[in-house]
């Protein structure tokens, strides 16, 4: 299951804190993936994907108590749906004001690394472009720009690659 209970995500944090884990921000990890030294021990990034409401209702409130950061990968399109048990923008907003970096998972939250029956490489990399790039313009159309891509599913390949590092450019 990619879900935990809120009892058992307490526990992880508590976990974190009396093991005296450092809990880094995204900028901070970015720091030391750019100067190519070992990572600290004891350190972690705490991600979540997807813009579900149940961040916001659950985890949100944890992460506050504890204080640490957090970075929500959101797919933006659904963001607009208005759909059961997704985020809105505003939700989204609050966990950015209060500290949390909102980076992209995509727009629709395909299986990027899976071409569709019968797309060219072009016709692929072009979808691909489209999809992330509308989620970045989202994003940034709400003050959370971010050059940071969780890929959905955890699914790539090196076209997929070249044009999310295209796009950072």
């Amino acid at each position: 299951s990619t879900n935990t209970s809120t009892e058992m995500f307490r526990q992880q944090l508590q976990y974190l804190r009396d093991n005296n884990y450092r809990v880094l921000t995204m900028e901070a990890f970015r720091r030391l993936l750019e100067e190519g030294e070992p990572f600290p021990q004891k350190t972690v990034l705490i991600t979540i994907d997807d813009a579900y409401r149940s961040i916001y209702e659950r985890a949100f409130p944890i992460l506050k108590e504890f204080n640490y950061p957090f970075t929500v990968f959101a797919e933006a399109s659904r963001l607009y749906a208005d759909a059961p048990g997704a985020m809105n923008w505003a939700m989204l907003a609050e966990m950015r004001d209060w500290g949390a970096t909102i980076a992209n998972h995509s727009y629709h939250h395909p299986r990027l690394g899976r071409p569709k029956a019968g797309q060219t490489r072009a016709e692929y990399a072009a979808w691909v472009r489209d999809d992330l790039l509308k989620a970045q313009r989202a994003l940034a159309d709400h003050d959370m720009a971010s050059d940071v891509l969780a890929y959905p599913y955890g699914e790539y390949n090196e076209l997929v690659e070249e044009v999310a590092r295209d796009l950072r450019s």
